[in-house]
């Protein structure tokens, strides 16, 4: 379903974007909501600690002010340059992440136990997590671009080209598991890492293609990407709580949830911000001295305010301009398909000695007894 969700997603935002204005995409996710909000408390097992913590606010707020102000220096120095903000800024988000970990130390109930940190194992499980989806949100936010700007589909039709890495994800989300039955789950998550590095590979040549083969290329690359997408999704998880001791693996499956948005949170800003600045120092040579300083910001902002200006900038202008976001976008992919074969090698020697761990059937809650009872005889 997961993988269903990603190709029947691209295809829903094109055509809401075909016929409304833009944040029509956004309210897709509204009735889906409100169908599990409804239908969860009625079909979904409920499973309830014997002893419950209230949650820590406070925690919450520290951990919210350590990675905010570190994800606005990636993306301001990048806009900017270094200056006194993001100075300010890297030292607020590395004060409220130390207090942030010595508060989880000093709570009897922490919001994260810091102690599972101390497991090599677990810390790698969750590092390749986090890498690994880093180099998806990358990818994803680039080639989306990449097909409607550079290329030009529109964005139907780049919805529908996003079929086959969803395809792709699927075939690794319902294959992955089977082969872990025979084969260490780190060895398979290591093979389908260097798969996910070779899409990176392919998307860094995208500069040195001929224009006729970029689609082709895109295309194949970012399918191979979300092969390695669909078997962190499968095995990711499983292989932090393996690696967890058990009585703490539902703490250990949260973590691994969280660091995964933040992963792709984390590669939106990076790559994104990386290619901006090979974007500005390319376009920067192509301006011409008698464009308008407002437009010349314009189109040094990025490619899609620049192709929002189209119809009144100097003729082959706006070719540079995708010329520029395409270096960009194979300087960013180069980057991501080497730290990609990176963790596929770790992940081979670090997570080759951990297993998944047998299914556990969780007791439903009292409170959802009845419910899920009424269900059953409905």
């Amino acid at each position: 379903m997961f993988a269903f969700g990603m190709a029947a997603g691209p295809l829903v935002g094109g055509l809401l974007l075909a016929h409304f204005w833009w944040g029509s995409a956004f309210l897709v996710a509204i009735p889906v909501v409100l169908l599990l909000w409804i239908g969860g408390p009625l079909l979904l097992p409920e499973y309830r600690a014997p002893e419950r913590a209230r949650l820590d606010l406070a925690s919450v707020a520290l951990s919210l002010a350590a990675i905010l102000p570190l994800v606005y220096v990636v993306k301001q120095s990048a806009k900017s340059g270094w200056g006194l903000a993001t100075t300010l800024a890297l030292l607020l988000g590395i004060a409220c992440a130390i207090a942030f970990v010595r508060r989880q130390r000093a709570l009897a109930n922490p919001l994260l136990d810091i102690g599972l940190f101390a497991d090599r194992s677990f810390s790698v499980a969750l590092g390749v997590l986090l890498v690994g989806l880093t180099g998806v949100g990358g990818a994803l936010l680039l080639v989306t671009q990449y097909l409607q700007l550079v290329i030009g589909l529109p964005p139907v039709t780049a919805g529908l080209w996003m079929a086959p890495p969803a395809l792709a994800m699927l075939v690794a989300g319902i294959g992955a598991p089977l082969v872990a039955r025979r084969v260490r789950p780190g060895f398979v998550m290591a093979a389908s890492l260097a798969l996910s590095a070779l899409g990176h590979g392919l998307l860094a040549l995208l500069p040195v293609m001929p224009a006729t083969q970029g689609l082709g290329w895109a295309v194949a690359g970012y399918s191979l990407i979300y092969l390695g997408l669909g078997t962190l999704a499968a095995l990711g998880t499983d292989l932090v709580i393996g690696a967890a001791p058990a009585a703490h693996a539902g703490s250990a499956s949260a973590l691994s949830e969280t660091v995964q948005e933040l992963g792709v949170a984390l590669g939106v800003a990076i790559f994104g911000s990386l290619t901006t600045v090979v974007y500005r120092s390319r376009i920067a040579e192509h301006l011409p001295r008698e464009l308008p300083e407002q437009a010349a910001r314009a189109v040094e902002e990025g490619l899609w305010t620049a192709t929002s200006l189209a119809p009144s900038l100097p003729a082959g202008l706006l070719d540079e301009a995708r010329h520029a976001f395409v270096a960009g976008l194979g300087v960013s992919s180069a980057v991501a398909a080497a730290g990609i074969a990176a963790l596929a090698v770790v992940s081979a020697v670090a997570l080759r000695r951990i297993a998944i761990p047998a299914p556990r059937a969780l007791k439903p809650s009292r409170a959802a007894a009845p419910a899920a009872s009424a269900a059953g005889c409905g």
